[in-house]
């Protein structure tokens, strides 16, 4: 009788394991099914991190979601749209070009308000769209007079007037131009290139920076956020202070100071967010802060 019990119970066992095993597998089937690679514009087999409109919510990363008419992908990056051209599963990044930018103008710029954002979007514990980090960023300059005396800066005739006058200046740093002169102020940055074999010349000319926008620049996946530390192999510390001490726009300034301290305390030491800014603010106090520094 106890034999038959045990038999009878081992068998309720293997049936309901078998069961949620098919059950599993089905629905991984279906799972699998629904987030198959896909064709978009003229893409073929995009796949994950890639998403279409509709996919069920376990499909991809929102927001690489593409949006596919006729031959184009086209995908949103902060406020604006972009052609998403190749991509690059093995460099865990893809190719994107200006929806907006005007292919067939010699004087092509893009809008002040529509550039990606410069370190990518924050999404839980991964930062999304990014730029690569091997892309140079042109600044547009819009001066109100005449710049003489500063080799980086090429001037820009077609967008130039008689009392405004126009630069681009390129640099690997996104908010740093060098010496801003007194009497310009930024209107508009872009990225150009980003590896892939496309490399942007220094000091480039406004004709190089149109040849790269009209080429694009390549943006991230999405990868594990990490606050990065302060050592000789992964950052310079006379590099940073050199753009630091050569910065006269006193917001930046105050960024890379506090970059530099969140590094330091934070990152290095350990030490919490609320010590740190405490530590930040006693240095401020005490007039020890490099900003006081010229």
């Amino acid at each position: 009788m106890a034999m038959s019990a045990a038999i009878h119970g081992s068998a309720t066992f293997l049936y309901v394991f078998a069961f949620l095993v098919a059950n599993v597998g089905g629905r991984h089937h279906r799972s699998r099914y629904a987030c198959s690679p896909f064709s978009c514009g003229g893409l073929r087999n995009a796949s994950h991190p890639f998403r279409q409109q509709g996919d069920p919510a376990g499909c991809g990363v929102l927001s690489y979601e593409l949006t596919c008419r006729d031959t184009k992908a086209t995908i949103h990056i902060n406020t604006g749209t972009y052609y998403v051209v190749e991509i690059n599963y093995t460099a865990s990044s893809f190719w994107v070009v200006d929806a907006n930018l005007n292919m067939h103008s010699s004087c092509p710029y893009s809008r002040w308000d529509q550039f990606p954002q410069v370190y990518g979007q924050k999404e839980g514990d991964t930062i999304s769209l990014a730029p690569s980090d091997q892309v140079t960023w042109a600044s547009l300059l819009n001066c109100s007079q005449a710049v003489w005396n500063n080799g980086r800066y090429k001037p820009v005739a077609c967008l130039s007037t008689s009392n405004s006058f126009v630069y681009v200046v390129t640099s690997k740093h996104p908010f740093y131009v060098g010496d801003l002169e007194a009497s310009c102020g930024r209107f508009a940055m872009v990225p150009l290139g980003g590896g892939w074999g496309k490399t942007v010349p220094e000091n480039a000319s406004f004709e190089d920076v149109v040849r790269f926008m009209r080429n694009g620049f390549a943006v991230r996946f999405p990868y594990p956020y990490a606050m990065p530390k302060l050592t000789t192999r992964e950052i310079s510390f006379a590099e940073l202070y050199r753009i630091f001490r050569e910065d006269p726009n006193i917001f930046h300034r105050v960024w890379y100071l506090l970059m530099v301290d969140s590094y330091v305390w934070n990152g290095m030491l350990g030490l919490s967010k609320g010590i740190t800014l405490s530590l930040w603010i006693a240095k401020l106090i005490a007039g020890t802060s490099p900003l006081y520094i010229r």
